[in-house]
């Protein structure tokens, strides 16, 4: 009742309260729809962030379970695999990641880090962030991306900088990086090697304290090069920590590294190939100013010349007779031996030969004939066939009337020789003979070639042979001539007398090379003197026992015996030596030697005729 006698005024006081709420409801209605439509265009915004990102989101609670994931990682994974344990779906794992960081997560903390996946073996990049829910984490977004290419890029580089590396510090050369004013900021071994200082000297020292002063006018135009065309390529001269300055290939470009111009320069010594190219000049000169003459032919008829040597005017030729065809190579050849030459060289390149030697006659410009050594080179094609023939002649004209000047004087000492009938022989040191003529063969009853480079001692009685080494051994450049008497053995058995005269051959030296032996036979006079030494014996001893005895000698007319004054007969020796100092020795007259003898006896008489020969 008391309501329904509020009054008008309470009425319209109420009434006025409820349009007030009824504006604010309006009021957040409005607002509710403001922020509907602010939260669904940043849904909008982050769903086309979502789509848009390139890389694979998930969201997952703190006991690992997946809520969400993006359409890229649904595709990678095969399926929608939201409600699943993440690492079972992201590295298809039975077991939390060793590497997870929820832990970290759910504290509220970013983590970044990259990953090798065990599942696909490709590498990633991610980001784990917290969800909150006013102050407390609710749940882990993870968005990483595939950076599998990006690692193998940086792993190519790295092996490419690895690489690098290596060929900077091994190079054969010397390597440098320089500013473009020159100052070093890096160096090889090589580098330091070459120059004598240390790698960590070298990077205090600018490229104008290690060149000669020629080099370094040179530098401000070098650099001019490099800025204008990349880089440069010149010879130079270094100066190392003794001063010594030596000449070297520069090879310099122009990098960019980290935004700056860098000077790479390679830097390579090249005092061998200058001293093998001044080699090649002298080489050069000495062909033209020596005395072998360098042709290149044709290999065509007549052998038309490409190349001669300027020297090939000793011949009384210039180069340009042959190179301008006014005189062929075949035309300077001795007719009588251009058939034979022509024939040896089909012969030679048919053999497949690569070079081969002649020696042939060609005429001068005056006609003079000369005799000339000629090595041969065969040129051929890669297809192997035969272009050219490259000859190096020389004049041997002296060599071979030396040559048979010599053979005209071996043949007069080898008849000289040959005709003596002394025993001549030539031996090494070692007793090896070298050589032995006619007369020492027929003693020895053997051919001289079966003799030659056999040793002599074992022919000399054993009982002479320390004094016939001993007699060697005393000569010398002081005393070359020795001589001596010896025994030797023939193959028959037969022991002969020899007496030698031998003369020591001497190198540049001074030391013995050779002897040379003359020899002869002495047999026979060996058996006079002896026999005449048994004769003075003899009768130094009938003289001795001589006594004086007269009147007449009864002597028998046959058996020659002597009969004494009381009648009884004895040997005519016996009584001498029994009534007189007379004393007998024995020998043997010719006749009787003839008679009991006859084999001494025709040698004996061999041997004289044999010397009146």
């Amino acid at each position: 009742m008391k309501e329904e006698t509020r009054s008008k005024e309470e009425l319209l006081a109420e009434i006025e309260k409820l349009k007030h709420r009824l504006v604010d409801v309006q009021a957040l209605q409005v607002q509710r729809r403001l922020i509907e439509e602010a939260l669904r265009e940043k849904e909008e915004l982050m769903s086309a962030i979502v789509k848009g990102f390139d890389g694979y989101i998930y969201i997952c609670s703190h006991d690992y379970i997946v809520t969400f994931m993006n359409e890229n990682l649904v595709k990678r994974t095969g399926r929608d695999a939201t409600g699943e344990k993440c690492y079972e779906v992201l590295h298809g794992r039975k077991s939390i990641c060793p590497w997870c960081v929820n832990e970290k997560v759910f504290k509220g903390e970013t983590a970044k880090w990259e990953l090798l996946s065990p599942k696909d073996n490709r590498w990633f990049y991610i980001i784990n962030t917290p969800i909150f829910d006013g102050e407390k984490v609710i749940s882990k977004m993870s968005m990483f991306i595939d950076i599998t290419e990006r690692k193998r890029f940086e792993e190519r580089l790295r092996e490419n900088e690895e690489k690098f590396k290596k060929l900077f510090e091994l190079a054969p050369f010397a390597v440098f990086l320089e500013t473009i004013d020159g100052d070093i900021i890096d160096c090889n071994e090589e580098a330091a090697k070459m120059l004598g200082y240390t790698k960590e000297k070298l990077k205090e020292m600018n490229i104008k304290d290690l060149v000669s002063a020629k080099t370094a006018k040179m530098l401000p135009g070098l650099i001019e090069a490099s800025l204008s065309f990349g880089g440069f390529s010149v010879e130079a001269e270094n100066r190392d920590k003794n001063g010594r300055e030596f000449p070297v290939k520069v090879d310099a470009r122009i990098l960019e590294i980290n935004n700056e111009k860098t000077v790479f320069v390679l830097v390579q010594d090249i005092t061998e190939s200058k001293r093998a190219e001044e080699a090649l000049i002298r080489e050069k000169k000495l062909h033209t100013r020596g005395p072998v003459v360098v042709f290149r032919w044709f290999a065509k008829e007549d052998w038309p010349v490409e190349y001669v040597s300027n020297n090939v005017k000793q011949f009384g030729y210039s180069a340009e007779d042959f190179l301008k065809g006014r005189i062929k190579y075949a035309d300077i050849v001795h007719p009588d031996d251009r058939e034979r030459i022509e024939r040896e060289v089909k012969q030679y390149s048919k053999k497949g030969v690569d070079k081969f030697e002649q020696e042939y006659r060609i005429f001068t410009a005056d006609k003079t004939e000369k005799f000339l050594y000629d090595s041969t080179v065969i040129v051929r094609d890669r297809k192997g066939r035969i272009t050219h023939y490259e000859g190096y002649v020389l004049d041997i004209t002296d060599r071979k009337i030396a040559e048979k000047e010599l053979r005209y004087n071996q043949e007069r000492y080898k008849a000289i020789v040959e005709g003596q009938t002394e025993l001549i022989c030539r031996f090494l040191p070692d007793n090896t003979l070298t050589f032995v003529n006619e007369a020492y063969g027929r003693y020895f009853g053997k051919k001289c070639k079966d003799l030659i480079g056999k040793k002599f001692l074992p022919c000399v009685l054993s009982a002479d042979r320390k004094m016939v080494l001993e007699r060697l051994k005393s000569l010398s450049a002081e005393s070359p001539i020795e001589f001596h008497e010896q025994r030797i053995k023939l193959p028959g058995g037969e022991v002969r007398w020899q007496h030698w005269t031998n003369r020591a051959i001497l190198d540049d030296n001074g030391d013995i090379k050779e002897i040379q032996a003359v020899g002869r036979d002495i047999t026979d006079r060996k058996i006079a003197e002896k026999e005449k030494e048994k004769l003075i014996e003899d009768l130094q001893y009938a003289l001795a026992q001589v006594k004086t005895l007269r009147g007449l000698l009864p002597i028998c007319s046959h058996c020659k015996k002597v009969r004494d004054d009381k009648g009884y007969w004895h040997q005519v020796e016996e009584y001498l030596k029994k009534y007189s100092e007379i004393a007998f020795s024995h020998g043997i007259c010719p006749d009787c030697r003839k008679k009991l003898y006859p084999e001494l006896a025709k040698r004996k008489s061999a041997e004289k005729k044999r010397r009146r020969k």
